[in-house]
C-alpha cells in the first residue's frame, strides 16, 4: 500500500524501520502545523463566544448561538481530519 503526504499528496518512501513518514518534507509539515494552529485559534474564538452567550443570555446571544454551534462542529471536524 502506497502512502502519500497529507499535504501535497506526493508518494512517500517507506522507511526500512522506525516510524512511518506522514509528510514528504519539512515545508509540508510546517504547512500542516500552521493550518492546525489557525483552526485551534478559530475554535478558541468561537468557544469563547459560545461561553459568553450562554453565561449571560440575551437576545443577541439567542440569535448567534444557532450560528456558532454548527460552526464549532465544523471546526472540530476539520481539526480531527487534519490531526488524523
Amino acid at each position: 500500500m502506497t502512502e502519500n503526504c497529507r499535504v501535497c499528496g506526493k508518494p512517500l518512501e517507506r522507511p526500512a524501520r522506525g516510524r512511518r513518514k506522514v509528510y514528504c518534507s519539512i515545508p509540508c509539515r510546517r504547512a500542516q502545523e500552521v493550518a492546525i494552529d489557525r483552526l485551534r485559534g478559530r475554535l478558541a474564538d468561537v468557544q469563547g463566544k459560545i461561553e459568553r452567550y450562554t453565561a449571560h443570555p440575551s437576545a443577541w446571544g439567542n440569535h448567534q448561538l444557532p450560528i456558532l454551534l454548527p460552526k464549532r462542529e465544523r471546526i472540530l471536524e476539520e481539526l480531527a481530519m487534519l490531526t488524523g
